[in-house]
C-alpha cells in the first residue's frame, strides 16, 4: 500500500498512469482469482432510492468535512493527493474512465472481497472493509480517513441492502464524480 502512496511524488502524469494501471490489474485479479462474475442486474427502483440515499449521505459528509477545514496530516506532516491535470481532455477522461476504474476496483476489493472472504460475519464485513478502505486514504489526513472511512461503511450497508455490486459502484461512481468535478464547494 505504501509503494502506491509513492506514486505522489511523481510527475502529474505517471501519478495517474500508475493508478489507472493499479486498478487494471486489481480488476483482472478478483475476476480471475476472487471468483467474481459479471453478471446483468436487474434495477429497481428500491435500489435507485437506496443508490441515491446513500450519495447524498456520503456527499453530507464530504461536504462538511469540506466547511470544517479541519486537516490533521498523517504523512510526513501534509496532505497528500493527485497533482491538478493541465490538460481539459485528460481531466475529462480522467472523470470518466479514471473514476469508473476507481469505483469499480474499489468495490470489488473493498466490499465484493471482503463479503466473499467473511461470508457468516457481517460485523467482519462492516468492521474490515471500512477499516481497509479507510486505511488506502491515509495519504489525506485523519479527517479524510475517518470520512472515508464512513463513506466506505455506507456504500457496504448499499451492497448488502440490495445484493447487488452495481449499486455501490454506481453510487461510488457519483460521489467520486461530484466531488472531483468540483459540483460541491
Amino acid at each position: 500500500m505504501v509503494a502506491c502512496w509513492l506514486k505522489f511524488l511523481l510527475p502529474t502524469l505517471m501519478q495517474y498512469g500508475i493508478d489507472y494501471a493499479e486498478r487494471v490489474v486489481l480488476i483482472g485479479m478478483v475476476v480471475v482469482f476472487g471468483g467474481f462474475r459479471f453478471r446483468r442486474v436487474v434495477f429497481s427502483a428500491r435500489m435507485a432510492v437506496l443508490t441515491g440515499l446513500t450519495v447524498v449521505l456520503a456527499l453530507g459528509l464530504f461536504y462538511a468535512d469540506e466547511q470544517l477545514g479541519f486537516v490533521i496530516p498523517i504523512l510526513g506532516g501534509e496532505v497528500w493527493s493527485f497533482s491538478d491535470l493541465e490538460s481539459d481532455s485528460f481531466f475529462y477522461f480522467d472523470l470518466t474512465v479514471g473514476l469508473a476504474l476507481v469505483a469499480l476496483s474499489e468495490e470489488l476489493v473493498f466490499r465484493y472481497q471482503f463479503v466473499r472472504s467473511f461470508p457468516n460475519s457481517v460485523a467482519a464485513q462492516y468492521l474490515l472493509s471500512t477499516f481497509a478502505f479507510a486505511l488506502i486514504h491515509v495519504p489525506q489526513g485523519v479527517t479524510g480517513v475517518v470520512i472515508t472511512g464512513l463513506a466506505g461503511l455506507l456504500l457496504m450497508g448499499l451492497y448488502r441492502a440490495t445484493g447487488t455490486l452495481a449499486a455501490p459502484i454506481v453510487a461510488h461512481y457519483l460521489i467520486d464524480l461530484i466531488l472531483f468535478a468540483g459540483w460541491i464547494e
